[in-house]
């Protein structure tokens, strides 16, 4: 393998997401083209930072390419119709096809579910022809994107017809963490209950979190709360 890294998303997919959700909610199912794509998420014009976020979303499957530009994908109007009900079975399976999409991230997740730190992960990528500052943004980006699915990479084995290039060749090498589900150490759960008018909320997270968990976690909340203002002033709109 060359010295260079291997092609991968330059974003994670829970990162990647609001930005689909942009262009669906400037543009809905209406074909752009890139430089209109990019300006939705603040960029002057397509460039090397700009092209790599494209590269990104194409990667995850939340971009289809059209004549003269792009449009959001299928995968991505689920993603939007679906974005207030996070548990919604349609959300959770188009967030799984694109997270599994990127060829590099099923193998990790057939290799190391979860388990592997994102600093091993990095040692172990370097090996396999990443450069080390690569090696680094790649783990974050696996790690990111698959505790977005939960851990959902660990079991996933691509089509033999999905599998081709640099990515597709580390399948065939061996397992190089063998680590048992049962022997991973995860911290106490902690709840936090309390009433409201309306009735009890209970709140139950791990007691302790990374500094990428615990930002995940923050801008989840943050979205659920939106979805539930909507729908609470909608409620209140049909009842004036």
């Amino acid at each position: 393998m060359s010295d260079r890294s291997p092609r991968y998303p330059r974003i994670s997919l829970a990162d990647a997401i609001p930005l689909a959700l942009k262009l669906f909610d400037g543009e809905g199912r209406s074909p752009m083209t890139e430089e209109v794509a990019v300006k939705h998420w603040g960029y002057k014009g397509v460039n090397g930072t700009s092209n790599k976020v494209l590269s990104a979303l194409r990667k995850y499957g939340l971009l289809d390419d059209v004549k003269g530009g792009v449009k959001v994908s299928t995968d991505a109007i689920a993603i939007a119709a679906h974005r207030d009900d996070r548990f919604n079975p349609d959300y959770g399976a188009a967030v799984s096809r694109c997270a599994h999409r990127v060829e590099l991230f099923a193998t990790l997740g057939k290799e190391f579910g979860l388990n592997a730190s994102e600093q091993n992960l990095a040692a172990q990528l370097v090996k396999r022809g990443f450069s080390q500052d690569g090696a680094l943004k790649a783990a974050r980006a696996y790690r990111a994107t698959m505790e977005l699915v939960g851990g959902g990479g660990g079991g996933y084995i691509p089509p033999d017809d999905e599998q081709h290039g640099e990515e597709a060749s580390m399948q065939q090498m061996p397992s190089i963490l063998d680590r048992p589900p049962s022997s991973i150490q995860r911290p106490p759960m902690v709840q936090e209950k309390f009433d409201l008018e309306e009735g009890p909320v209970t709140f139950a997270v791990p007691s302790v979190l990374s500094p990428e968990s615990y930002k995940d976690l923050a801008d989840r909340v943050e979205i659920f709360l939106r979805g539930l203002k909507r729908r609470s002033d909608a409620e209140a709109k049909l009842k004036e």
